[in-house]
């Protein structure tokens, strides 16, 4: 018998296409500088919430 844990380890792991992972890189890299700066981007003012956005574009782009 399966345990929850086993459609996990069954599915295929997706990864994001490498051109949307390198924008989204690059847009979280200048999110994160924006914070340290001072000048942190509209709804990106703690460094969580940019770890939190770009991981949803990763998953969004699988």
């Amino acid at each position: 018998m399966l345990g929850t844990r086993a459609l996990e380890v069954l599915r295929p792991q997706l990864a994001p296409y490498s051109e949307d992972a390198a924008l989204i890189q690059k847009a979280a890299e200048a999110a994160r500088a924006g914070i340290a700066s001072g000048t942190p981007w509209q709804g990106f003012e703690k460094p969580y919430s940019v770890s939190r956005a770009a991981t949803m574009l990763r998953k969004f782009s699988e």
